[in-house]
């Protein structure tokens, strides 16, 4: 026999909803992040810094300010439209 629920109760509870919520935006954010993009970046900032001789000490600082570099002057240009994406 199938178990009735009271009126106004809700479907699920409200922290499995915000889980789910959650979930779908991670991945519909995801969706407009070029990831492969971001590694190749990543790899070619690197190997700069390896041939650089940069010391490893120093190396990850200069990779991340120089990523946060890149990211905020390449965000606010570019569309994340589908059209933008199709072009890519």
């Amino acid at each position: 026999m199938a178990a009735t629920r009271e009126p106004g109760t809700p479907l699920i509870l409200a922290d499995r909803a915000a889980a789910l919520l959650d979930e779908l935006l991670f991945h519909r954010v995801l969706e407009h992040i070029d990831v492969d993009g971001l590694q190749q970046l990543e790899t070619e900032l690197w190997v700069t810094l390896i041939k650089l001789d940069v010391e490893m000490q120093a190396r990850a600082p200069i990779a991340e300010a120089r990523a946060d570099r890149s990211r905020a002057s390449a965000l606010p240009r570019r569309s994340h439209s589908r059209e933008w994406r199709a072009q890519r």
